[in-house]
């Protein structure tokens, strides 16, 4: 699975990514090897001492699809297996250990969730998930959704 870094001009795609299941981080400044880098910036990006892509589009959505043909990312997605706020992986958890910190309208109506290890965000497949998929269906195929 490919791993990507972000730099700040590209904050919305690496929140799309991590909701795809791509390990996909800050950039600190620094070449990490292991990654490729993302930006906007042309500067950075001749500078950069590694694999990196130069993304054009401004909205995220044409984002993903220049990673797409680039990288045929669909071939790996996962979806809603890692945390949007700090990249962690998620685990399944049953309802008792969740139920004193989730709204009573979910508790009564899901039964399924994953937590983040890391910063113990509580994650469950509500409403807006459908709009999330309708989004990514914009840029992949249906069926991976």
């Amino acid at each position: 699975m490919k791993n990507f870094l972000c730099d700040d001009t590209i904050g919305k795609l690496m929140k799309k990514l991590r909701l795809l299941g791509f390990d996909a981080k800050p950039w600190s400044g620094k070449c990490e090897p292991d990654r490729i880098f993302l930006t906007r910036s042309r500067k950075r990006w001749e500078n950069y001492d590694g694999e990196s892509f130069l993304i054009f589009a401004d909205d995220w959505k044409s984002q993903l699809k220049a990673l797409e043909i680039r990288y045929s990312i669909s071939k790996e997605i996962k979806p809603f297996t890692r945390c949007v706020e700090c990249n962690t992986e998620l685990i399944d958890v049953n309802l008792e250990e969740v139920k004193t910190v989730i709204p009573e309208r979910v508790f009564l109506s899901t039964d399924r969730f994953k937590k983040c290890p890391n910063c113990g965000r509580i994650y469950w497949m509500g409403t807006h998930v459908e709009k999330i998929k309708d989004d990514f269906k914009e840029v992949f195929d249906a069926d991976k959704f």
